[in-house]
């Protein structure tokens, strides 16, 4: 990792490093949970709209008829409805929950069956929080769940802490991928 070489007297270096670490982790996440969801209706796995649409549209909007506004609009537009909600950015892919909604709803994939502890679900989810505060405090955030503190113990952007993040984004990433390819295909 580029941070390798970083001397004790570079802290603020590697703090910052470390921390827009985050960011483009959380970014890959939030690009690779969009393409997914996107190809999943390409490869033939049949989307339950209806389902995505009662969990992201608040009742206002399905009263309002959204559903039948949304398959216009996607005829319009060239592109499935599914297409059309996420062009619409009506799903964040950069929340952790609103990912797992999206897959659990649309095509009945569940972030906590893919076969990785409850550990690494959680730092995940940590590590888009921390992410969070680095880009809406300050890339120099010294102290990653300074809110918490106490009762939680401090997280300090280190070396060893991005690596790890690292590791569990691509262990992610790895088995959403592989429960996503046992999803059955529409005939």
């Amino acid at each position: 990792m580029f941070l390798a070489g970083c001397e004790e007297k570079d802290y603020a270096f590697r703090s910052i490093a470390t921390n827009l670490t985050f960011v483009m982790l959380i970014t890959g996440f939030e690009t690779y949970c969009q393409k997914r969801f996107l190809e999943l209706e390409k490869e033939g796995i049949a989307p339950n709209i209806e389902a995505l649409v009662m969990t992201i549209y608040p009742k206002r909007d399905r009263d309002a008829d959204i559903l039948k506004v949304l398959k216009q609009d996607a005829a319009d537009n060239h592109q499935t409805v599914a297409a059309e909600i996420v062009s619409r950015g009506a799903i964040n892919f950069q929340n952790y929950d609103s990912a797992k909604r999206a897959f659990n709803k649309t095509y009945g994939l569940r972030f906590g069956d893919i076969g990785l502890p409850s550990e690494i679900l959680d730092s995940i989810q940590h590590f888009i929080r921390y992410r969070h505060r680095i880009i809406h405090v300050s890339p120099l955030i010294g102290i990653l769940n300074q809110p918490d503190v106490p009762p939680e113990e401090p997280v300090f952007p280190t070396v060893e802490l991005a690596r790890k993040a690292a590791g569990e984004f691509d262990a992610f990433v790895s088995a959403v991928h592989n429960q996503s390819l046992t999803l059955r295909r529409v005939e």
